[in-house]
């Protein structure tokens, strides 16, 4: 290269980039109807429970999560640490629904009214067809 060598600042290699959490939280509510759809009488079960201690755990695995922070930022994507956090951030601000994470999976929990309102959707959906 010669004497001088030519030093960029200011500018990213896809870093810095902006994280669209609405495209993120819409792949996941897209994943629990998927879900909910597939265990509907369990569903229907847990939606109808009074018990205070009734609730659904969905377990995103580790591939997933990847996948959906790829799909909420282009460019280089951060350690799997901070996709971790900016899915869990876009599924509680945007879904408003429980989350935390349990080693390298995450993992959302759906109270009765949640799958409820989920259950209304998807009967609805499956009433129009």
């Amino acid at each position: 290269m010669g004497e001088v060598e030519f030093i960029t600042s200011g500018v990213s290699n896809g870093r810095g980039g902006r994280w669209n959490y609405p495209l993120m939280a819409e792949m996941v509510e897209k994943k629990v109807r998927e879900a909910i759809a597939e265990n509907l009488d369990e569903a229907r079960k847990i939606a109808a429970s009074t018990s205070k201690n009734a609730k659904v755990r969905l377990c995103l695995k580790k591939s997933l999560v990847q996948k959906i922070a790829q799909g909420g930022k282009s460019g280089e994507q951060p350690s799997y640490k901070m996709q971790v956090k900016r899915v869990k951030d876009a599924i509680k601000h945007q879904l408003g629904l429980r989350v935390r994470s349990d080693g390298d999976n995450v993992i959302v929990t759906l109270t009765p009214s949640d799958i409820r309102e989920y259950l209304n959707e998807i009967e609805e959906d499956i009433t129009e067809e």
